[in-house]
């Protein structure tokens, strides 16, 4: 970055230079740089922008009460020289050195006699700094330093799924900004730094202010299926649902016999078994197995060592018939000493998961013979007229049981 200065104060500056460096070989003194420096009255000598600069010999110091960009530029006639400008810290003495040397001076397009080279300091914290310019070789040279705000750019990575977009801005200049990206099939971004996402990669997004380049490394992330795999009841639904996606998703199952997937992600179990869901996007397939069960509740049996003495209730099984009534299984545990020949009000009722009645029966009598220390199971029906929900998931239900019993010694 170099300041743009007015060229007749540069060659008013540089004949001064000139004048004093004949008036110096006429009396063959020997002309060190800080000699024949130009003096602060010069307009662009140590300019300064929204700092305080004072000079003494070859030492500057300044005073900024935000973070700022410090450069120095100093320029000479004679381009075999070397400079060496250290910037310290006068809070806590920390420095920064460089040497500007012949391979490093450029000539000046305005003025082929001047050469010329810039040192850049980023980000300085508020604070005093001095600024030492020195040489050891006999020259003649000029220096220019100014502050300037730290030009930033509001994030240096970004992290978005496909379809998303983010807004970058550069603070700290007035100048225009000119953005690129170096993988738009990846991420592009606009002419007011909105970045939008694609597809999944890396892509690089660049602002250029002048000669000044900022960058952000932008990581566009996979598109994410919500299930990698799950089961199901038959007769049930799940959507699954694809996030991080740019473009439209493409839904596709294998065995449209057990599971069936619509055009919004909705899974409905056909019949027990298993199928795979596929979900096309963005150039990614990303897949689901899907178990499907009978809809059923199963336990297993017990045997009279289980449980303790009486008589126990333990429901085996739930099922729809083809009527859509619910055959419940009941295995009654007869654990006392006498047998067992009548049940009397018992009451069986089964639950959804969140404890509302599917279907409930009450049997006033029910004759039946089980012997002490023996247990038998049977069959109960409750009628469709009973059945407040005709399509609930039984593998999640929860049976009740209650009654009395009636025995014989």
């Amino acid at each position: 970055m170099k300041k743009t200065r007015k060229i007749a104060n540069k060659v008013l500056a540089f004949c001064m230079v000139m004048v004093v460096c004949i008036a110096c070989s006429l009396s063959e003194m020997t002309v060190q740089a800080a000699t024949v420096r130009a003096t602060a009255v010069q307009e662009d000598l140590f300019v300064e922008k929204n700092g305080t600069f004072s000079s003494t010999g070859d030492v500057y110091t300044f005073t900024t009460t935000s973070t700022k960009d410090f450069w120095v530029e100093v320029d000479v006639i004679d381009p075999s020289i070397s400079v060496d400008v250290v910037l310290t810290s006068l809070r806590d003495g920390s420095y920064s050195n460089a040497t500007m040397s012949s391979n490093e001076w450029k000539q000046d397009e305005y003025e082929p006699s001047i050469y010329w080279s810039s040192l850049g300091y980023r980000n300085l914290p508020a604070g005093s700094y001095q600024v030492k310019i020195s040489s050891n070789n006999p020259g003649n040279y000029m220096v220019f330093g100014w502050v300037e705000d730290a030009v930033n750019i509001s994030a240096t990575s970004v992290s978005l799924s496909a379809g998303q977009s983010k807004t970058l801005t550069v603070s700290g200049t007035t100048e225009a900004v000119q953005w690129s990206s170096d993988n738009k099939s990846v991420a592009t971004v606009n002419s007011a730094g909105k970045v939008t996402a694609k597809k999944t990669g890396k892509a690089t997004i660049t602002a250029t202010i002048g000669a000044t380049t900022l960058t952000c490394s932008v990581t566009v992330k996979k598109p994410v299926l919500s299930a990698k795999s799950f089961s199901i009841t038959v007769g049930q639904k799940k959507t699954l649902n694809v996030t991080g996606k740019a473009g439209k998703v493409t839904w596709k199952t294998n065995k449209k016999s057990v599971a069936t997937v619509s055009s919004k992600g909705v899974v409905t179990a056909k019949k027990a078994g298993k199928a795979k869901i596929t979900a096309s996007v963005d150039g990614c397939k990303l897949t689901c197995n899907v178990t499907v069960k009978k809809n059923e509740y199963t336990a297993s049996s017990a045997s009279n060592g289980e449980v303790g003495y009486g008589v126990y209730f333990n429901v085996t099984k739930i099922s729809y018939d083809k009527k859509g009534q619910l055959v419940c299984k009941v295995q009654i545990i007869n654990n006392s000493m006498n047998n067992v020949e009548q049940l009397r009000n018992f009451n069986i009722s089964v639950l959804s998961k969140s404890g509302t009645v599917i279907g409930s029966q009450t049997i006033g009598k029910k004759s039946l013979f089980i012997y002490s220390g023996s247990n038998k199971t049977i069959s109960i029906t409750i009628p469709k007229s009973k059945v407040k929900k005709k399509n609930a998931d039984l593998r999640t239900a929860t049976p009740r049981c209650k009654g009395d019993y009636v025995y014989r010694r």
